[in-house]
């Protein structure tokens, strides 16, 4: 009968081992699996922060972008407008003095008028440097296109290479780029999206 005393008792602490050792292991994968899933929220938690604070940054830039937007558009335009408006001075100038002075004497008249316009696209041009990166391409490429056409304008001038007629024509040139600018600028302020970078230069 001792034997089975025996026996039992020691079927009873092998059992026991066993449960302690099984406890033992299954708290140690809870303990490892718990451990694991809090760093899973910590990280989880990280990630929602980041997301906030990048679309926080978007909605920023889209603000300042469309504010920034809206303040250099128009007064680029304000600036083309002002060159505009000056060649419809020399325009009005070259013909009053055609009829009433001396060729010299409308030479310097003019030069007058010229260095006006001289001025005022040294002016929309200083804008446009400064803000360049604001624009869109197509704004760009219109005001380029725009400049060039100044350019060989008021080289015409100072070299005196130029009539009534042949002004009246390269002015209406300027003029009608002028426009093509200011509905390319009116396109971008109606724009109601945020623009990619990649539409950017």
């Amino acid at each position: 009968m001792e034997w089975i005393y025996k026996y039992f008792s020691l079927t009873a602490v092998i059992a026991g081992v066993g449960f302690l050792i099984k406890y033992l292991v299954q708290k140690k994968i809870d303990s490892y699996f718990n451990t694991k899933l809090e760093d899973h929220k910590t990280e989880l938690a990280v990630m929602t922060e980041r997301a906030k604070y990048d679309i926080s940054r978007k909605l920023f830039d889209f603000e300042a972008y469309a504010t920034k937007k809206h303040t250099i558009y128009p007064e680029l335009y304000q600036r083309m407008f002002e060159i505009r408006r000056q060649y419809a001075v020399l325009t009005i100038k070259m013909g009053i003095s055609n009829r009433t002075d001396s060729k010299e004497e409308t030479s310097l008249k003019l030069m007058e008028v010229i260095k006006g316009v001289d001025d005022a696209i040294k002016n929309a041009g200083e804008y446009f440097n400064n803000n360049e990166l604001f624009l869109s391409k197509n704004v760009i490429s219109t005001y380029w296109e725009t400049w060039y056409l100044l350019m060989n304008l008021q080289k015409d001038f100072y070299n005196k290479e130029y009539n009534s007629s042949f002004a009246h024509k390269e002015i209406s040139k300027v003029q009608e780029k002028i426009d093509i600018l200011k509905e390319a600028i009116h396109k971008e302020l109606s724009y109601s999206h945020f623009e990619e970078t990649e539409e950017k230069v």
